[in-house]
């Protein structure tokens, strides 16, 4: 139980190699910025919140591999999926993730925009379109 360090969060130093793997420990705080090397997160199952877009932004070129569900707290929309370049996995059931400026079905849009997406989770959260995510 604690809180996860900016460092951990944005690879300072190369830590982690561009993988942060944080799921399980009863964590609680913000997701921090992402580095702009790192490629994987597995943070499912702790009790984190912030906003989601906000801390991908600078890793939307490098980033694979995305796995957030189960905290309740992460909020923000999926509008950031667009942006990235590489993501395959997208898992973030379960936060209050919410359609944003885009009105119902953003979410799915956005989603739809990834061609390479080959795995998703989005249940659980706000969107006004809750039939298309189940």
């Amino acid at each position: 139980m604690g809180t996860v360090p900016a460092c951990v969060w944005s690879g300072a130093g190369g830590a982690g190699g561009g993988a942060v793997y944080l799921s399980r420990n009863r964590l609680t705080g913000d997701i921090g910025a992402l580095g702009a090397h790192v490629h994987t997160v597995s943070a499912h199952s702790n009790s984190l919140s912030g906003n989601l877009g906000a801390s991908v932004s600078a890793a939307s070129a490098s980033i694979e591999n995305l796995d957030l569900s189960d905290n309740g707290g992460i909020d923000g929309d999926l509008e950031f999926v667009r942006k990235t370049k590489r993501l395959k996995t997208l898992h973030v059931a379960n936060n209050k993730l919410a359609d944003g400026g885009g009105g119902a079905g953003a979410a799915m849009r956005a989603i739809a925009s990834r061609r390479g997406l080959r795995s998703y989770d989005v249940a659980g959260n706000h969107f006004a379109d809750r039939k298309s995510v189940v």
